[in-house]
């Protein structure tokens, strides 16, 4: 899983057409949560999992004219788990 920050611009249709263009990458959307910043920016942060390469994704958000910015990192439950792994196995 990996989890995307977006700031998008405040424009009609913005946040439908970024969450259908992860559809239709197949990428299964885990958690989303969009807030309005005082900008009229909105900054939305969705987890994502794929067996697809989440790079690709992001090059095709990152198209799109209102998308600001784009940041990716692992999700925090993956890393936990991680964190989890290499405790028990004493990594």
């Amino acid at each position: 899983m990996k989890k995307l920050i977006i700031n998008i611009n405040h424009t009609q249709g913005a946040l439908e057409r970024i969450l259908r263009i992860v559809r239709h990458r197949g990428f299964d959307v885990q958690n989303c949560n969009i807030t309005l910043q005082p900008n009229d920016i909105y900054q939305m942060h969705l987890v994502v999992n794929s067996l697809r390469e989440h790079s690709n994704l992001v090059k095709q958000l990152d198209k799109q004219i209102d998308v600001l910015s784009i940041a990716m990192s692992k999700s925090n439950r993956r890393r936990k788990a991680e964190q989890e792994l290499n405790y028990a196995f004493g990594s």
